[in-house]
């Protein structure tokens, strides 16, 4: 019968398990270490690549676009709108710090996320004023119309209007006029108020009178 193997001392174990036990603490010491470096300084690879375009600008941000945002909650997005109505658009990111309850800390955290677009530049274009247009003024001698004298004592109000320098007022006396009385020639047209001498040589030649 082989003797049965002798028991390691008591002081034996403790030796050999010693440098396993140093190079696991060495190892958790790198990797909390590592974690702890990459949190403070280190970005995160989406937070690295993410571009302007796909931040929030925080001049036209809702409320519910700011609470997309890490560590703004629904107080802290109210008081960023509240801001920005009473005190104006944000010129830079580092503006939130205006912001009561946001540091530099909340900045930092949040500067990859948001933005600040550049003011517009709206300069109206210059648009040149509508030119007056004058109307060349109707020749007295010349007729509105090219269908022949106007007999006064039938014509149409419409049609005492074609005449020149005889418009709607004056057209609508010489109706009166002539309900009292018919014209028998153009000198009779000075009982109408308002013609004179000047609208009866105007109108000489482009009135009638019946028959």
């Amino acid at each position: 019968m082989e003797p049965a193997p002798a028991n390691p001392k008591p002081d034996e174990l403790p030796r050999r398990v010693q440098p396993v036990t140093l190079i696991l603490l060495l190892v958790l010491a790198v990797l909390i270490g590592s974690r702890w470096y990459l949190d403070r300084f280190g970005t995160r690879p989406t937070e690295q690549n993410r571009d302007a375009a796909h931040r929030v600008d925080l001049n036209r941000a809702s409320k519910n676009e700011l609470l997309q945002l890490p560590g703004v909650g629904p107080a802290m997005a109210d008081r960023i709108v509240a801001h920005r109505e009473s005190n104006g658009r944000f010129n830079k990111v580092e503006d939130l710090d205006q912001v009561p309850g946001i540091g530099d800390a909340t900045v930092n955290k949040l500067r990859i996320w948001v933005t600040v677009a550049p003011l517009e530049s709206a300069i109206p274009e210059k648009t040149e004023p509508d030119r007056l247009t004058r109307k060349p003024p109707t020749s007295k001698s010349e007729p509105k119309s090219s269908k022949g004298p106007v007999d006064v004592n039938r014509a149409t109000l419409d049609e005492l209007n074609t005449l020149p320098n005889i418009g709607p007022v004056l057209a609508q006396r010489i109706i009166a006029e002539r309900t009292k009385k018919p014209f028998t020639d153009i000198d009779d047209l000075r009982r109408v108020s308002g013609i004179g001498p000047k609208r009866i040589e105007a109108l000489r030649g482009l009135v009638s009178f019946g028959e």
